[in-house]
């Protein structure tokens, strides 16, 4: 004997086929991929801040003036060139710089060309932490050099955020018989730094 199915359920059997479908087409986009949980709808997530190093050097004149300038971009080193601009008769020069070592380390120095020709000495020790010892001069029977260009080449490397000056402290720029140069104006500046 053949069972005749069930004409009560007969009459559902399409819309459950509908609703079956439509469940298996639906269900994927409820769940959504997973993902985890809620925080309320999307948006684009928040940007870290760009990492960045700026250094603006102190205003001072052109003339009779030593001088700080940045060379290069970079957002996680400082090199700063000491020049010389309009010097006369300039021999040697000594200074501290004082910099934020919670900003920026020190990393190298290189002598620039001004003072060359002859044979030059040059010191920097970093005595304590965020003050350097600087000393650069010619050596022998030379005379002074005048005019402008490269001392030397400072490296720093970005290692914390926040402003800080860097500074000249207990400098001094001479001529071939050791005495002083009147008026030499000098100038560091401020460094700001984003990590």
């Amino acid at each position: 004997m053949t069972q005749q199915p069930n004409a009560r359920w007969s009459r559902f059997r399409p819309a459950l086929a509908v609703f079956a479908l439509a469940s298996l087409l639906i269900l994927p986009l409820a769940c959504g991929g997973g993902g985890g949980g809620g925080g309320g709808g999307g948006g684009t997530p928040p940007t870290q801040p760009t990492a960045s190093l700026t250094f603006t050097p102190a205003s001072v004149s052109t003339v009779n003036s030593i001088t700080l300038v940045r060379s290069g971009t970079g957002a996680s080193e400082l090199v700063l060139e000491l020049r010389a601009n309009s010097v006369e008769g300039l021999y040697g020069l000594s200074f501290d710089l004082g910099f934020p070592a919670n900003l920026v380390r020190y990393v190298s120095a290189e002598e620039g060309t001004f003072l060359g020709g002859v044979q030059t000495s040059m010191q920097v020790t970093e005595s304590p932490s965020g003050n350097l010892i600087v000393g650069l001069t010619r050596l022998g029977a030379a005379a002074g050099v005048s005019g402008s260009g490269l001392l030397m080449t400072l490296r720093f490397a970005a290692n914390g955020t926040g402003n800080g000056n860097i500074t000249f402290q207990d400098n001094s720029a001479f001529n071939n018989q050791g005495l002083g140069i009147d008026g030499v104006v000098w100038g560091g500046g401020g460094v700001a730094v984003q990590l």
